[in-house]
C-alpha cells in the first residue's frame, strides 16, 4: 500500500455536505479493507482474554470454576462455623479433663 491509497481525497468545488458524505464513504471503505486484512470479528467469548493461563483454564472449564468456588465457599462458611463453635470446644475440653482427672 502506498502513500496516496491511504489520504482521503475530496474534491474542493464540492459543498460541505457533499465533502463530509465522500469522507464518510471512504472512511467506510477503508474500514473494511482493515478488517479484511486483520482478520474475522472477535466474537463475544473471545473478546476478553485472560492473560494468565490458569484464568484460561477456568474459563474454557466454567463447571469446574464452579464447583471450585462452592467448596471454597464452603471452607470460608465452615471456617466461621468452627469459630462460632468455641465455646462449645471449651466446654468439651472442660468435661474431657474432668473425666480424665478422675482415673
Amino acid at each position: 500500500m502506498n502513500s496516496t491509497e491511504n489520504k482521503l481525497i475530496v474534491p474542493a468545488e464540492k459543498s460541505l455536505q457533499q465533502q463530509r458524505l465522500l469522507l464518510r464513504e471512504q472512511l467506510a471503505t477503508q474500514r473494511q479493507v482493515l478488517v479484511l486484512k486483520l482478520g474475522p470479528v472477535p466474537t463475544e467469548r473471545t473478546q476478553w482474554v485472560p492473560r494468565s493461563n490458569t484464568m484460561r483454564f477456568f474459563i474454557q472449564r466454567p463447571e469446574l470454576l464452579k464447583k471450585l468456588l462452592g467448596q471454597i465457599a464452603g471452607l470460608a462458611i465452615g471456617a466461621s462455623f468452627i469459630k462460632s463453635m468455641h465455646p462449645l470446644l471449651a466446654i468439651t475440653k472442660f468435661l474431657q479433663s474432668s473425666f480424665s482427672s478422675r482415673r
